[in-house]
């Protein structure tokens, strides 16, 4: 909201009241959008109109967005094509109605509730209007249970001009219209719809909903197609372009949406709008008008920018009086001239612009623009930058000196202005908060009308006086211009952003060792910027340590206290078991594992994976004396095939075995009582190993599987293992990845190191990849489960140290012996040694193996010796 929002939001007001009340508009519908677009352009959606109930949409009413070339087009199906895994798509294109967007819920048959879209979450309850319109269905026979349908209401071009020609344009009348507080000027009106969505159908396109819609008895436009490549797509557009005239109704582009409505649900939304749907606009609308006069304004820097005051011209709607003209250079490159007629478009249906002179219209005696080279504010020389003009004058200028006004910080402003128990404390919350000037005058205008504001402003930490307190100020409409005025007069500083949310807001962190990212200095300011108070030692009160190469003693005390040591890095490590199962094992992250599924296994076509479920990652042994068995990630698909997924962090001498043990439990445990073998499906074991798995394996990715020795027959084919031993993976640079499998394996081997130059360029060849690292990015974790995996770091250092600390320790001890009786043997017995100790400390078999390398039977054999020791 800018600083003139709330003058302007008054006027829209009193015009709403003739409006919608009185039904005797002052202005023409051109002019009230001229206003309402003011306000539209600094907010998102339009907020429901208090005079209405609210209606919440279930599912939100979201916008979609907007293209206008080809080259869009291509990109949006690429793109699916990407996410979605598959090289074939239907799309069904359909008219953009140039309407407004309703819902009407039916329950069990009977229209119970209808709504305007609002701001997409919220609309107005507008039932009894919308009980008017001509052929929108009361009943619908034989329907149970809650239906949702939607679509666009609109006026025909010939039953507009029958009405006030006060009215501009088709579409704000049947705004207008349908939102009127009496419904029998709503139904005075010849109101039209189309539908053309279904939710709480059992519909699986959206051809057959369009179809289940006719059926139904709702409106349904004819104009549709089917479309398998973005060929047809445009083919269907420009149809539609060439005849749109004929339709009798106004559209202003077409809709391409997914068919399918699954991969629709594959897809998404993102806050603002669905990724399987686009809407692709006409070109933008022009008109021709003359330009009255070439007026030249004087910004608060000193720049000089000239303005095209035009005859009033009725755009899209909209009554258009003025035009920028950016710059000297661009007057001269046009040759435009006072009196000229012109071409006038609003570029993307906003912003209004020249971009043609008629020259055959001009006048002979039409002289050139001549550019000030005085300033019109103070009589200064004007200087030539370039394309840019600037006023010499500095501080004798009144427009610079107001644009180099008071800066002041928003706390500071608040807790000035004086108004009752709205002290230093309150303004720093208020300031914390809502960050900026204009986000806080915002709600603070808004205050007396929102019955919501209150509790807002007490979740925050605000009391109920001083809300009381602020209510009461901004009811006073003088208090509220005084506020604005003044915020005029200043510079507002804004709160540093970005800290609230940050891991480290309020945290105290200190570094140490070489940082190899950036210098010490800057990584300071980036961690100050993010709310981390920087200390110079470590102490008690340290949250977190930042280590760079060759820590000193602060990395010694840090671990003696406990203190979270973490490197400078933005990406987690994702071979880390937690980081793991957050990118690869949870329903928000599923596209990311049905990708990576794909891309490993070489799936193409109709082998595609589509979709997966989740299963138990618990394996129960089969009976009680078997070990309890615990994968990284384990699903399957729709065919009942079953994919183990594990990542392999430490050494594990035993992980070949455990992988085969893994896969026949997830084999074994699809048999129920009763079950029938016949019915087993396929498990596919994928391993990624941060060790060297098979030292004779010359590849960084191999596949094995059951085949017969002497034939090389496969006929045992419901067990597939792939082992991706990271160590020989040779590639570490960005430009030398050829795959997407190989930009797999550099995210699992060097995420910690990827920048985010690194990131755009995997991000261009493999979007899916990019969505990864963003689960992995450090300042989006909240401080509890940073915190969590920072412990397991920790953990496993601590872990790594007390084993390397004793098998040197017994190695030294064994040595010695060694010198008497040969290395070999000395060696032996630190192993043995060592693995005595452990098993005293109660660790695991495979643990000691692992660190130690004696033979599993050798610590079995001690065992039994320690047991009969104690016997």
């Amino acid at each position: 909201m800018t600083k003139n929002t709330l003058k302007l939001q008054k006027e829209i007001k009193h015009h709403n009241e003739l409006y919608y009340r009185k039904n005797k508009p002052e202005i023409t519908d051109a002019e009230y959008d001229e206003l309402v677009k003011k306000v539209d352009i600094q907010t998102v959606g339009t907020a429901p109109d208090r005079r209405f109930l609210e209606v919440e949409h279930i599912v939100p009413m979201l916008s979609l967005n907007k293209v206008y070339s080809q080259e869009d087009i291509e990109e949006f199906i690429a793109k699916s094509r990407e996410l979605l895994n598959t090289d074939e798509l239907e799309i069904m294109c359909e008219l953009k109605i140039d309407g407004l967007s309703f819902s009407a819920i039916y329950e069990n048959g009977r229209l119970v509730k209808a709504a305007t879209r609002g701001d997409g979450y919220y609309g107005e309850d507008v039932t009894k209007n919308a009980a008017t319109i001509e052929g929108l269905p009361k009943v619908l026979p034989d329907v149970k249970g809650r239906l949702e349908v939607r679509g666009e209401v609109y006026l025909r071009n010939d039953d507009f001009l029958k009405l006030n020609k006060n009215f501009s344009n088709p579409r704000n009348t049947a705004s207008g219209s349908l939102r009127q507080l009496d419904p029998e000027v709503t139904a005075s009106r010849p109101l039209r719809y189309f539908a053309y969505s279904l939710i709480g159908g059992t519909e699986n396109t959206q051809s057959e909903v369009l179809n289940k819609l006719k059926k139904l008895g709702f409106c349904v436009n004819e104009h549709q197609c089917l479309a398998k490549n973005v060929d047809e797509m445009l083919e269907f557009y420009n149809r539609i372009y060439d005849n749109r005239h004929e339709l009798g109704y106004n559209i202003d582009g077409v809709v391409y949406k997914i068919n399918n409505l699954q991969l629709q649900d594959r897809l998404g939304n993102t806050n603002k709008a669905p990724r399987w749907a686009i809407a692709h606009k006409f070109p933008a609308a022009q008109g021709k008008t003359k330009i009255k006069k070439i007026s030249v304004q004087v910004g608060r820097t000193g720049k000089l920018t000239p303005v095209a005051e035009l005859d009033p011209i009725n755009i899209g709607g909209v009554l258009i009086t003025r035009a920028t003209l950016h710059n000297k250079d661009e007057i001269e490159r046009k040759d435009i001239r006072e009196g000229d007629v012109v071409v006038v478009e609003r570029a993307g249906d906003v912003i209004p612009k020249i971009v043609a002179v008629d020259k055959n219209a001009r006048s002979r005696r039409a002289p050139k623009f001549v550019f000030p080279d005085i300033c019109s504010e103070c009589g200064s020389r004007v200087d030539d930058w370039g394309t840019i003009a600037i006023c010499s004058g500095g501080n004798d200028c009144l427009a610079q000196r107001i644009g180099n006004r008071k800066t002041i910080t928003l706390e500071k402003f608040i807790s000035s202005l004086g108004i009752r128990l709205v002290g230093p404390r309150a303004a720093k919350i208020l300031a914390n908060h809502y960050k900026s000037y204009d986000g806080w005058y915002e709600v603070m205008a808004q205050l007396p009308y929102d019955r919501e504001a209150p509790d807002k402003l007490m979740i925050i930490g605000v009391g109920e006086e001083t809300i009381t307190s602020l209510e009461e100020f901004f009811s006073d409409e003088d208090n509220a211009e005084m506020v604005n005025d003044l915020a005029s007069q200043l510079k507002i500083e804004s709160v540093s952003t970005n800290t609230s949310s940050s891991p480290f807001n309020g945290k105290t962190v200190v570094f140490t060792g070489k940082l190899s990212k950036m210098e010490r200095n800057e990584a300071q300011a980036l961690m100050e910027s993010l709310g981390g108070i920087v200390s110079s030692s470590v102490s008690p009160k340290t949250d977190f340590l930042v280590v760079g190469e060759k820590p000193g003693s602060k990395y010694k005390k840090a671990v003696e206290l406990g203190t979270l040591a973490m490197a400078l890095s933005k990406f987690l490590n994702p071979k880390l078991d937690l980081t793991f199962k957050k990118v690869f094992g949870t329903e928000k992250n599923k596209n990311i594992l049905i990708h990576f599924l794909n891309d490993i296994l070489g799936f193409t076509g109709i082998d595609t994976i589509q979709e997966v479920e989740f299963l138990s990652t618990y394996m129960d042994p089969e009976v009680a004396s078997d070990k309890q068995s615990i994968v990284d990630v384990l699903c399957k698909d729709s065919s009942g095939f079953r994919y183990v997924i594990e990542m392999q962090l430490a050494r594990d001498r035993g992980f070949e075995k455990r992988a085969q043990l893994y896969a026949a439990k997830a084999y074994s445990r699809q048999v129920g009582k009763g079950g029938e073998y016949i019915d087993l499906k396929t498990v596919f074991f994928i391993a990624i190993s941060d060790n060297t798995l098979f030292p004779e394996e010359v590849e960084y990715i191999s596949t094995h599987n059951i085949r017969d020795i002497k034939t090389n027959g496969h006929y045992l084919k419901d067990f597939q293992f792939v082992f991706i031993e990271l160590p020989k993976f040779a590639k570490n640079k960005v430009e030398q990845l050829e795959s997407t499998i190989e930009r797999w394996c550099f995210f699992f081997k060097y995420a910690e190191d990827t920048t985010d130059e690194d990131l755009r360029d995997i991000a261009e060849k493999s979007p899916i990849i990019k969505l990864a690292y963003d689960e992995l990015d450090k300042f989006r974790w909240n401080e509890k489960d940073l915190i969590a995996y920072e412990e397991r770091i920790m953990d496993l250092r601590k872990e790594e140290g007390i084993l390397a600390q004793k098998l040197d320790d017994a190695t030294e001890k064994g040595i010695k012996i060694g010198h008497e009786k040969g290395r070999e043997e000395g060696e032996k017995r630190a192993k043995i040694a060592v693995a005595r100790e452990m098993l005293a400390d109660k660790m695991d078999i495979n643990t000691i193996a692992k660190f130690t390398g004696l033979h599993i039977s050798e610590i079995e054999k001690l065992c039994s010796e320690i047991a009969n020791d104690t016997l």
